[in-house]
């Protein structure tokens, strides 16, 4: 794939249905074409780890994980999933770029064998600032195939008849990157670095739970904090467009999602910003 080039032949792919979808188009479009992609079925639970368990079969070769899920509000049991995957000899990608900046996260302690993000969401860094860590046990074998004249053993050498991978995560780096990107998202994650992760994750919450302690059906994200990430998914059924449109008027910022209408509360946001939501939701509920 994009990450490290899977030498085996028919290697199986583990994703859930729920994931992000451009992941699913990446995975498809990277993959050798003798390839299987499996998927956990939209209507499993993924924060069961039994459902990984059942689904994570000897045969399977990597599986790709999301820490946090934007359109259901969920958090997967990423812990007991490396877990899974470490002693099974399972290649294993963590996608953080819904948690980043907002759930605590110790990579050490999980150790997978690779870990990538963005600094859209939480993080606050806008578009362009993505990353890619490496576990130090996978890197020795890792041949990326997007490579630049910085993913060379010896940049600086120009031989363009002679490539050499460099003999640490450089060689994933590729070509020149574009600064600006870098810059905003470096200011953005030494503000919330200085806050802390933590607070922010407890002020979430809070005002998460603000919200889901006087709505009924609607909330439809868990209620438990320990499967919950920092998004909450309030779902209005045949009233979602009436509500999109009251909540517009009244100057509170949405996205509709599968599940329905998506909101992000951050350290920004105050018991204020809950009162109001919660305010106008049942002035516009019939």
């Amino acid at each position: 794939m994009s990450l490290v080039q899977i030498q085996k032949k028919k290697s199986i792919v583990l994703v859930s249905e729920i994931d992000f979808p451009g992941m699913g188009f990446a995975l498809k479009k990277s993959l050798p074409d003798d390839c299987e992609i499996r998927y956990i079925p939209a209507n499993q639970d993924i924060t069961d780890s039994n459902i990984w368990n059942q689904y994570m079969t000897p045969d399977i070769d990597l599986v790709f994980v999301s820490h946090a899920y934007s359109n259901t509000g969920q958090l997967s049991p990423i812990k007991d999933i490396l877990a899974m995957a470490r002693s099974r000899d399972i290649i294993s990608i963590l996608d953080i770029a819904q948690s980043a900046g907002i759930v605590p996260i110790d990579l050490k302690a999980l150790k997978p064998d690779f870990m990538l993000g963005s600094s859209v969401k939480w993080l606050c860094g806008g578009p362009g600032a993505a990353y890619l860590w490496v576990n130090s046990k996978r890197l020795s074998s890792c041949n990326p195939k997007d490579v630049g004249w910085f993913s060379h053993e010896n940049p600086f050498e120009f031989d363009i008849h002679n490539f050499r991978y460099h003999d640490t995560a450089l060689k994933f780096w590729g070509g020149t990157p574009v600064v600006a990107p870098f810059i905003i998202a470096t200011n953005s994650i030494n503000y919330f670095t200085k806050i802390g992760i933590k607070n922010i994750r407890k002020h979430n919450q809070a005002l998460i739970s603000m919200t889901a302690n006087e709505l009924d059906v609607e909330f439809v994200s868990p209620r438990d904090e320990a499967i919950r990430g920092g998004t909450m998914i309030l779902d209005f059924g045949k009233n979602q467009q009436t509500m999109l449109g009251h909540l517009k008027e009244n100057n509170i910022s949405v996205d509709l999602r599968s599940h329905g209408i998506r909101m992000s509360p951050h350290i920004f946001n105050d018991e204020q910003d809950i009162d109001q939501l919660i305010s106008v939701i049942k002035s516009a509920k019939p």
